[in-house]
């Protein structure tokens, strides 16, 4: 399970262009902790560089990244915490 969980966050990174290390501990972060960050910096951290005002689909790329990371999150949490 741990091993498919891997892949599947490294699709997410590869598909959406996240920061890796940065997403890796994001992620790694929610499973520690039981929830996925949807407020704060954190999130944007993991995000490629893009305009927040200039019309770069921003606030839809980080909806987007979350809803596939809840996603991924809630599927795997059940299943791995205290086997990772």
């Amino acid at each position: 399970m741990v091993a498919r969980r891997a892949a599947e966050l490294e699709a997410i990174i590869q598909e959406e262009g996240l920061r890796a290390a940065e997403t890796r501990a994001f992620v790694e972060r929610a499973f520690r902790d039981g929830v996925i960050q949807q407020s704060g910096t954190a999130i944007t951290e993991i995000l490629p560089p893009m305009s927040r005002f200039a019309g770069g689909g921003h606030a839809e790329k980080k909806q987007r990244v979350l809803t596939r990371l809840v996603l991924l999150f809630d599927r795997f949490f059940g299943l791995i915490v205290g086997t990772a």
